[in-house]
């Protein structure tokens, strides 16, 4: 945000955006940023003191903003960083994205807030909810999914303390955790846990924050979720869009729990005017497509797992290389060795079909058990099933 976006208020709960602001910096709850990411507030007590002292001065708040360009210590992506307030996104609590959300992570946004905030309500007033409990306007297929959601998961769940999470000091103390611990293990914390809420007793959350005091490595934080997993104290939930008229379940990453395995794998034919190659198959009856393409111009491609919902995550071209070599299967080679004529310029579509085209023949290549081998280990690290990975819930 801009200077003088800052110095504007809250239109819908009055309050001035320094003031929102101010607040998030001293309970440490997570700040949208223009690129899509979330961060989250470390240690700013002097930004702190210095804004509390000019919010009511608008004309010296205003020069400080703009000389000083003062900067956030956050945590972005589990790293820690300084950002300046110009990359903050003007997002709800700001008074920005409360209606007419069209698509991207804006529309993501309003869907964990308002899934977060309706669970809320079904968890504490133990009510069923219509689509009138929903004000925002929002895509019909979400606002049902919602809905949906909301009504059904409190009933599997017999711990009436859960109350649903999705910032705040319990959340960023779990993340800046797993941040401390997760040494080169992790590049992305979606891979470790990709919960989108959390249910969390609130009864037991100064008890959550002792214990992550003492947490000393990743195996340890795992087991400590997995803990409370089992006593219904503390639920990681990834939320897919749900479109008929029951949720479906399915538990990832617990100890009793194997890794997923790939059946029933199909090459269809490929689409010549698509630059996405793709493979077919099951895991647990459920069917899903894995993708190889580009997701940025100019770059190597990328493979990617989704199923009939949504897309449930991808990995890079040196993670599927070394999946491949893993196999002894035909490395992909680098989009600026795909040809001998150095004068040639590929574009995006064309990188991406030569480099989908060479991973399919690789596939082709290889025996029955080998493709099952890899088409699974790219399966369970887009998906972020691993030994190395937490226990979560996906509610679709």
């Amino acid at each position: 945000m801009t200077p003088l976006q800052i110095l504007s208020i809250n239109s819908i709960t009055k309050q001035t955006r320094i003031e929102i602001l101010i607040n998030h910096l001293i309970k440490k709850l997570p700040l949208q940023l223009k690129n899509g990411n979330k961060a989250y507030p470390t240690n700013n007590e002097k930004l702190i003191k210095t804004l509390s002292s000019l919010q009511n001065d608008t004309e010296n708040l205003l020069a400080y903003l703009k000389r000083e360009k003062p900067k956030i210590n956050c945590m972005v992506n589990n790293e820690r960083c300084d950002i300046t307030l110009a990359k903050l996104q003007k997002s709800a609590v700001f008074g920005g994205l409360t209606k007419g959300t069209n698509g991207g992570y804006r529309q993501t946004v309003n869907v964990e807030t308002l899934h977060s905030d309706l669970l809320n309500i079904a968890l504490q007033k133990n009510k069923q909810l219509n689509a009138d409990d929903i004000q925002h306007d929002i895509d019909v297929t979400w606002k049902h999914s919602i809905i949906t959601v909301s009504n059904q998961l409190p009933q599997l769940f017999t711990n009436s303390n859960l109350r649903s999470y999705i910032d705040g000091d319990i959340i960023s103390h779990i993340l800046s955790t797993f941040a401390r611990v997760k040494q080169n293990k992790f590049k992305n914390r979606n891979k470790w846990n990709p919960a989108d809420i959390w249910l969390i007793d609130y009864t037991i959350i100064q008890t959550i924050h002792n214990t992550l005091n003492n947490i000393s490595n990743l195996t340890e934080l795992n087991l400590i979720v997995d803990y409370y997993i089992k006593k219904e104290q503390l639920i990681p939930i990834s939320l897919k869009k749900v479109i008929g008229e029951q949720i479906s379940l399915k538990w990832y990453n617990l100890p009793s729990h194997e890794a997923a395995i790939c059946t029933n794998i199909i090459f269809p034919k490929q689409s010549e005017k698509s630059k996405t190659r793709k493979i077919q198959y099951t895991v647990d009856d459920e069917c899903f497509i894995l993708e190889f393409r580009t997701f940025n111009k100019l770059n190597n491609i990328m493979a990617s797992v989704r199923d009939e919902h949504a897309y449930q995550g991808k990995i890079g071209f040196n993670s599927v290389n070394k999946i491949f070599n893993m196999y002894n299967a035909q490395q992909i080679p680098h989009f600026k060795n795909l040809v001998k004529d150095k004068k040639i310029k590929l574009d995006d579509k064309q990188i991406s079909q030569m480099q989908g085209n060479i991973a399919l023949e690789a596939l082709g290549n290889c025996d029955e058990k080998t493709i099952v081998n890899i088409i699974t280990d790219i399966h369970n690290t887009s998906c972020g099933i691993s030994e190395l990975s937490c226990g979560f819930l996906k509610v679709y």
